[in-house]
């Protein structure tokens, strides 16, 4: 791609017109990160929403521990420290450093230096009772394990989904016809 380009779109990050979170929404963040995200969509809806943010690691869960704090959206954040996966389960992480980047991203690996819990989005929602309107999910090219662990919330509640695919090739294509089954 020419760096002389800029791609922009017509929209901000997941607040595309047709696949938006709303007023009253149950929504489920799926790589919450520090809680940028969450804190945008509570701003956005007037707090008037519920969102269960799911954070791994370590230093992006404190971070977004602190983020609700400082914000005072403890009423409207539920933060769990977990990966959405197929099934629950506890995985291996190794950690990745990004050259000419200062960011660190962590990948599954059978030899990886830290153990993370995660669980599946199905198992989570008939525990807790929650009727999920939306579904966000961006969580580093394990976007399929974990929707093969939430086909049945898609199925039942018919959510709308926000689903990053750009991690892996194969997502563009394997992903929509894993939730059209």
């Amino acid at each position: 791609m020419n760096p002389n380009y800029v791609i922009t779109s017509e929209y901000e990050q997941y607040f595309h017109s047709i696949v938006k979170p709303e007023i009253n929404d149950n929504i489920i963040d799926a790589g919450a990160y520090i809680g940028d995200t969450a804190i945008e969509f509570c701003r956005n809806l007037k707090n008037k929403c519920k969102i269960f943010s799911f954070e791994p690691d370590d230093t992006n869960y404190k971070c977004l521990l602190c983020n609700i704090t400082n914000k005072d959206l403890k009423n409207n954040i539920i933060s769990l420290k977990a990966g959405l996966w197929r099934e629950n389960t506890f995985l291996s992480f190794s950690t990745q450093t990004e050259k000419n980047v200062n960011s660190e991203s962590y990948h599954i690996s059978n030899d990886g230096n830290a153990k993370v819990k995660v669980i599946s989005l199905d198992s989570f929602v008939k525990e807790n009772k929650i009727v999920p309107s939306l579904i966000k999910m961006d969580i580093e090219g394990a976007e399929y394990e974990a929707i093969q662990g939430a086909l049945n919330t898609i199925q039942t509640f018919k959510p709308k989904l926000q689903i990053c695919i750009h991690h892996n090739v194969e997502d563009f294509w394997r992903i929509p016809i894993l939730i059209k089954k």
